[in-house]
């Protein structure tokens, strides 16, 4: 009646993988006792030469656990055509698809979950179907508590009912549960962790949204999408806890500083369909033969025993060698002893692979050949060097001495015919590097090779030259791995982070942050398909140019580019105003005074100072920047620079509606006046930064005066009034608008010094961003001018 899908891989996701899924998978298992019910567990993208997550801690597996887990191997060839599409090695829509696809068809329900959680029942024993059962039709949340990693990493793994004992006495004491409330519709935060619906209601939306390929809020937007269609989600009842083996002490893929996320108002916010329609004919790699392993209840034997019949009895003795500097370039080995080794990189195979065999010692291709039969694969060894070489999976190349077959008993050394077949061995070596690095810079994945017999002798050096190899123990006298090849190129790769470098050497940007690659991304796919997503026609319009630089993106089709950058262009605010050609305008520091300007944010000390005190990170998505933050910005450099930002300052801001400039400016240390203009109530507005109070003051007195700085951000307020506030030397800072047909800067109050000022000039990306047309049609773009009193008496207007 159930079925729970998970997914993973056997790689090091998170701190201490092996345990905390063995947990999971005990403790889960030890909850089903339903006559189908069963875990479906999809391994996703391992690489082939080694076994899935389950295979891996098998042996720390529950035989109720190895009795209802069905894994499905996913192999990396089945993903191929995703590779270039994203950053990451497992891709969850697509894993749960593939559950989905190939559960029981029996099951009614589907619990959506994760390999890192305990569900603990409400008393010893209790089944989780047996709630299950009851339900009526429905999308079922569970809240999340956290189990802190040197909590369960204590816990014994392989006794699930141990594990239940010591949450419920040690949770409620150490106060580990607590309800977090997720965003609507979904009731729980990560409520991925726990979503209970019956299948075919999953099946009728088309699955998981297997466009979602840069992680994170797949639960959300599922939730989102079976809401559409069936309503809200449901607490599930029963008195069930769920727990969630915390596992961030080392930031990995999905938690780490530098994580991408999908865009959550592309999935989420914007969702207006429950249906995937573009995926309706192949979600879930419908049409691709997935591997199914089972894991009996005996895992003490190895595949390799079906390698004992060929074998032959063992020696009385162990077998001995020498492996030392003093002692080099042998040539015989033992081939019985090698086998086992050579066949055990090659038991996680698909067995429909092509194995090709070029080696001196033939019988150890004979040996190899049968082995290859006993242990199921289904193409005999190859031996049609070097036609193989260019559609073989696996490759092994064998550097022994045939005489040593011919004469067991002979002296260790190579014969003049050893030599002269072994050259022949190693230009098939060679000639397998040519095309691989060939394949390899055309996006192929690499392939499997195999040295044999290439440790510690003169063959060593030419394999190592080739290859990026495993250092194997001396006694396999193994070396595998890869064919060496320059890194493949990524400009043809669409993933968010390679998008962002891209655009980097593109536009001589000093940073495209991960945020703005994901949504131009959006943006892109969109815009190729000849439409612009609801509500953004602004967004893209006033970030056109670096719309259309993605566009430009080598895996963007020229005639598709072409067509969406003519659409973009419509969308333009600066249309008509673009200057002949770009301009260069003198940075920041060099003139303060200055209308607002795209480039400033590449400025590195005038960004540092934006991302620490007015978004972090964010503030340079271009998406993000708008007048309002490059004028705090600005402002807040500048005085910093001129030495009236620091501690002690005393500075007045004359506004007629809220900013953030109050509030930085007291966390800097100045004391500050705020002059409310507008009569809007700016003492009671919330606070919008982190506002130290006690400097902040709102009102002025007829007498107060000696500001080292007065801000003037009203721009129907007269600058000329507030000088006299001012203390010698110090500074005036106006903001108002110019018209651009016709830029004039504001009147300079008598008794100013102006400082220097930028020409009124703008390029297409300032023009595009930030531009305002009125209602008769003219364009203004917001400055600021900087001015010093001069004289020490009162200034006039």
């Amino acid at each position: 009646m159930l079925s729970l899908i998970l997914y993973g891989r056997n790689d090091a996701h998170g701190y201490n993988l092996h345990k905390r899924v063995a947990i999971s998978l005990n403790c889960m298992a030890e909850v089903l006792d339903g006559e189908n019910d069963e875990i479906v567990f999809v391994d996703f993208n391992t690489p082939d030469p080694l076994p899935t997550l389950p295979e891996a801690i098998a042996d720390t597996l529950t035989a109720k656990a190895r009795r209802v887990l069905r894994v499905l191997r996913v192999r990396p060839q089945q993903v191929e055509a995703w590779r270039h599409l994203t950053h990451l090695p497992v891709l969850e829509p697509l894993a749960r698809n593939v559950a989905l696809r190939r559960c029981h068809p029996g099951n009614s329900w589907v619990l959506s979950t994760n390999t890192d959680m305990i569900f603990i029942p409400p008393i010893p024993g209790a089944s989780l179907l047996a709630t299950v059962a009851g339900l009526a039709p429905g999308i079922y949340h569970l809240p999340r508590f956290e189990v802190p990693e040197g909590l369960w990493e204590r816990f014994d793994r392989t006794d699930p009912t141990a594990v239940f004992a010591a949450l419920g006495r040690l949770a409620p004491a150490l106060h580990l549960p607590e309800i977090v409330a997720g965003s609507p519709p979904a009731l729980f935060d990560n409520h991925g962790d726990f979503q209970l619906v019956p299948r075919h209601w999953l099946e009728g939306i088309d699955g998981f949204d297997e466009s979602m390929l840069n992680g994170w809020i797949v639960d959300s937007n599922t939730s989102c999408r079976l809401a559409l269609r069936h309503g809200p989600a449901h607490p599930f009842p029963g008195g069930w806890q769920g727990y969630h083996c915390d596992h961030t002490r080392q930031p990995g893929t999905f938690h780490g500083r530098h994580h991408v996320e999908n865009d959550f108002r592309r999935f989420v916010v914007e969702i207006s369909a429950a249906d995937l329609p573009g995926q309706r004919q192949n979600w879930g790699l419908v049409s691709e033969a997935v591997e199914e392993i089972r894991l009996g209840a005996d895992r003490t034997d190895s595949e390799l025993v079906a390698l004992l019949p060929m074998l032959g009895p063992p020696p009385p003795q162990p077998l001995s060698t020498v492996y030392a500097p003093e002692v080099f370039d042998l040539a015989h080995y033992p081939a019985e002893h090698v086998l086992p080794f050579l066949c055990d990189l090659l038991v996680p195979l698909p067995r429909h692979w092509q194995v090709v065999w070029s080696g001196g010692r033939d019988r150890v291709g004979d040996m190899l050949a049968e082995a290859l039969i006993r242990l199921g694969f289904t193409h005999p060894l190859r031996r049609d060097v070097p036609a193989a070489l260019a559609d073989a999976e696996v490759l092994v190349f064998e550097f022994g001495a045939a005489s040593q077959d011919l004469d067991p008993g002979c002296a260790d050394g190579w014969s003049a015919d050893d030599l002269e077949r072994l050259a022949g061995v190693r230009r098939h070596l060679f000639e397998l590097v040519d095309l691989e690095r060939a394949r390899l810079a055309a996006g192929r994945l690499p392939r499997l090779v195999i040295a044999v017999n290439a440790v510690h002798n003169r063959f060593e050096a030419a394999v190592h030259d080739c290859l990026a190899v495993a250092r194997d123990p001396y006694s396999t006298r193994l070396r595998h791995g890869a064919v060496l090849a320059d890194p493949p190129s990524t400009e043809d790769e669409w993933t968010p982070r390679a998008l962002a470098a891209w655009l980097e050497r593109r536009l001589g940007r000093r940073q495209v942050p991960i945020t703005e690659a994901v949504r131009l991304s959006t943006y892109v796919e969109a815009l190729r398909q000849g439409r612009v997503p609801p509500g953004h026609e602004t967004a893209i319009g006033r970030a056109a140019l670096v719309v259309c630089a993605a566009l430009r993106h080598p895996a963007v089709a020229a005639a598709e580019a072409e067509r969406a950058i003519a659409l973009v262009e419509t969308l333009r605010p600066g249309h008509g105003l673009y200057p002949a050609q770009e301009l260069t305008l003198p940075d920041p520091d060099a003139a303060p005074s200055r209308l607002v300007n795209w480039h400033d944010w590449d400025d590195p000390s005038w960004l540092a100072l934006a991302r620490r005190y007015l978004g972090g990170a964010f503030v340079a998505n271009c998406f993000r920047r708008d007048a309002g933050l490059w004028r705090t910005a600005h402002i807040l450099r500048q005085l910093q620079r001129l030495g009236v930002g620091g501690p002690a300052a005393r500075v007045a801001v004359v506004a007629a509606r809220g900013d953030a400039l109050w509030d930085v400016l007291s966390e800097m240390g100045c004391r500050v006046c705020v002059v409310d203009v507008g009569g809007t109530g700016l003492a009671q507005a919330p606070v919008s930064g982190i506002r130290v109070a006690s400097r902040v003051t709102f009102g002025i007195g007829p007498e107060d005066d000696g500001y080292d700085a007065v801000i003037v951000l009203a721009e129907t307020e007269a600058a000329s009034g507030w000088v006299w506030r001012l203390r010698p030397d110090g500074i005036l800072v106006q903001a108002a608008e110019v018209e651009v047909s016709a830029p004039v800067p504001p009147p300079l109050p008598v008794g100013l010094a102006a400082l220097p000022s930028a020409p009124l000039l703008a390029d297409s990306l300032t023009l595009d961003a930030f531009v305002r047309r009125d209602d008769r049609g003219r364009a203004w773009l917001p400055g600021l001018w900087f001015a010093r009193r001069q004289g020490t008496g009162h200034a006039s207007a």
